[in-house]
């Protein structure tokens, strides 16, 4: 699941990110320089990628990779 999501993640933010590159402490805003916009995007992919829908209240939880990687576990195992 980690390995998908940071698959994902170096796709959206092309620019000097690479999927092996992403760590658990990855920061989604400050490590990808993202806009709201592109946040969004990526949103979109990963509910899209797993099947999910993230309420707009949970997103404020996700500072990095590694908490957007345990929301999806405990949510998908659920």
């Amino acid at each position: 699941m980690f390995g998908r999501l940071c698959k994902i993640i170096a796709e959206k933010f092309k620019v000097g990110i690479t999927a092996e590159s992403i760590t658990r402490d990855f920061s989604i805003i400050e490590d990808s320089g993202a806009d709201s916009i592109e946040l969004v995007e990526l949103i979109m992919s990963v509910e899209d990628e797993f099947g999910i829908e993230i309420p707009d209240s949970d997103l404020a939880d996700f500072k990095t990779v590694g908490e957007l990687s345990d929301y999806l576990v405990e949510h998908l195992a659920a």
